[in-house]
């Protein structure tokens, strides 16, 4: 399907145009016969709606019925919003800002059900940049460092040196690197993958939690992974030294001298297939003075040494 968005009573040649790719099929089991039909997005809409910061893309919506029932028995609905200059959204380059969300509901196939939420960097300095370059009397406004790098990111620290410059945030021509974003998915039963020109969007089976939280400098982290064969967390934070009044809390890898040293730390990587493997690896300490609470925890586990 091709249709006009912009500048559609103008010449032909100075029309932009949307192209949508159809797709009917039949799917037969056990429990069901339906018919699913599917509209995709071809690319993306740079500049939508004709504002030079917005861009739309990866944009997907469907439908299924149930032969025996009247009414659609599930649907599959997504997309993807960039924020800011088309350049800066093609590369990863910063300042951008990104998000998408895909999710589908099967009333007959419980496990075609799946949905997904992500987005890239996302802080209050990152957002007075992307702001200014279209308000510029913004660009007088001056904020404390850690007050500008606090917010949402990947969880690989070293996300900007992998992403930049991937097109659209695809790593290759196949596959968008979810190791660019901050998200959350749950597919209950299996992997699904959604196809778009540009590459496919892959959802992990199971639930999986990804990022890191930074809040004026100090940063707590979770890379969850849990399914059928395997539960997997690696989670970290910083250390805690706080002092409200007469309470105080510390909380670190270790305590020297009732100071908290590195951060509490909790992995846990426990499979049953392909391979079975259990990796554990505990560390943290807490000091509650006020309470005269104190508590430590050490404990590691792999296959060649384990220590409590």
């Amino acid at each position: 399907l091709k249709f006009c968005v912009e500048r559609c009573d103008g010449d032909y040649a100075d029309r932009r145009f949307l192209f949508l790719i159809g797709d009917l099929s039949l799917v037969v089991s056990p429990t069901a016969q339906l018919v699913r039909g599917t509209l995709t997005m071809d690319g993306w809409w740079y500049r939508a709606l004709a504002l030079p910061f917005l861009h739309i893309g990866d944009v997907t919506l469907g439908a299924e019925w149930d032969l025996k029932s009247p009414l659609p028995t599930g649907f599959t609905l997504g997309g993807a919003v960039c924020l800011g200059k088309e350049s800066n959204c093609k590369t990863n380059t910063q300042p951008f800002i990104e998000g998408r969300t895909y999710v589908g509901i099967s009333a007959t196939l419980p496990e075609d059900n799946f949905f997904i939420a992500m987005v890239s960097e996302l802080t209050i300095g990152g957002v007075i940049d992307l702001v200014s370059e279209y308000v510029p009397a913004l660009d007088t406004v001056s904020i404390p460092g850690k007050l500008s790098e606090s917010g949402i990111y990947p969880y690989d620290k070293n996300y900007k040196t992998k992403c930049a410059g991937q097109l659209d945030g695809y790593a290759n021509e196949t596959t968008l690197d979810l190791e660019c974003f901050a998200f959350f998915s749950f597919s209950p039963v299996k992997e699904q993958r959604l196809t778009f020109r540009s590459g496919d969007v892959v959802i992990p089976a199971g639930v999986a939690l990804q990022g890191r939280l930074n809040f004026l400098g100090w940063e707590i982290a979770i890379d969850l992974a849990v399914s059928k064969t395997r539960f997997y967390i690696d989670a970290w934070m910083d250390p805690v030294d706080l002092k409200i009044g007469a309470f105080q809390l510390r909380i670190g890898n270790r305590l020297e001298n009732k100071v908290a040293v590195g951060g509490a730390k909790f992995l846990v990587d426990l499979q049953v297939k392909p391979e079975p493997r259990a990796l554990i690896d505990i560390g943290g300490a807490f000091d509650i003075p006020m309470l005269k609470s104190y508590g430590y925890l050490n404990v590691t586990l792999n296959a060649d040494i384990f220590s409590f």
